[in-house]
């Protein structure tokens, strides 16, 4: 695969492993309710929240 260096220097620039997805999404069903039914995360955003773990 040719992006295969990209994604290992910047992991945050195009895509984001179902691994990582999958730790966000739990880690953001957990959180406080906000007032917002919809939430729209960046990919760097996403990479956050799989980190609050």
């Amino acid at each position: 695969m040719i992006l295969k260096p990209v994604i290992y220097a910047f992991p945050t620039a195009l895509s984001v492993p179902d691994e990582t997805f999958a730790k966000a999404m739990i880690n953001n069903a957990v959180r406080p309710i906000k007032s917002s039914p919809v939430e729209i995360y960046e990919n760097k955003d996403i990479h956050k929240l799989a980190k609050d773990s």
